[in-house]
């Protein structure tokens, strides 16, 4: 009997991916992660159970590393892996990519010049002066990241996803009709398969974004 929801397969491989691009990771090896997380959404059949009987070969997305690594997680709910890969890391440094600005590199070169590893710690470096010394962060970053974080703080009422996943349709088949829009994909923590989120993120491809 499998260990393990759906959920916790795309929430482990997501979180996998922005662990390996804090790392500096190969980004071929990353979007492999991204790609699998994405397989195990849209699959139609029971693939919790699949890859618990190691069945996965011959599913487009899931290559054999992957396929080891899902049949481990389903079957034993646990990824021994993912759990010394987020072993170098604080559990709340994932709340730093939900802040818009703030990429793997920028998030990165936080912890560890600064030891910035959750929201809290970031705001105390942007209000000191401190993270504008680094390399990529001007006074109009810093400025951007602390309206982020005070906007982020003003709504900080948690949904479920649930909850949040028909609005999630809604925009996203406004912004794919959308004669400008060549793709868009919902991001954040919705995307990473969290059972609450706070707010909606989208990224969307487009070569005229004036006209969204």
């Amino acid at each position: 009997m499998p260990e393990a929801t759906r959920e916790q397969l795309i929430e482990t491989l997501e979180q996998i991916a922005l662990l390996l691009e804090l790392k500096g990771e190969n980004p071929f090896k990353i979007r492999a992660y991204r790609t699998g997380a994405d397989t195990v959404r849209t699959y139609s059949g029971d693939i919790v159970r699949l890859a618990a009987d190691n069945s996965l070969a011959g599913i487009k997305g899931i290559g054999e590393a992957l396929r080891s690594k899902l049949h481990e997680l389903a079957s034993t709910g646990k990824l021994g892996f993912f759990e010394n890969l987020r072993a170098e890391f604080p559990e709340t440094i994932f709340e730093l990519f939900d802040l818009q600005g703030l990429g793997a590199k920028k998030i990165a070169s936080l912890h560890s010049e600064l030891g910035v590893s959750s929201i809290a710690d970031l705001q105390r470096a942007c209000e000191s002066g401190e993270a504008s010394k680094l390399a990529g962060f001007g006074e109009k970053t810093v400025a951007n990241l602390l309206e982020a974080i005070q906007s982020r703080a003003q709504y900080a009422e948690s949904f479920r996803a649930d909850q949040a996943a028909p609005a999630v349709e809604d925009i996203l088949e406004y912004l794919r009709g959308h004669p400008a829009t060549s793709r868009a994909e919902v991001a954040g923590s919705f995307r990473r398969g969290k059972e609450t989120v706070h707010d909606l993120d989208f990224l969307v491809a487009t070569k005229k974004p004036e006209a969204l």
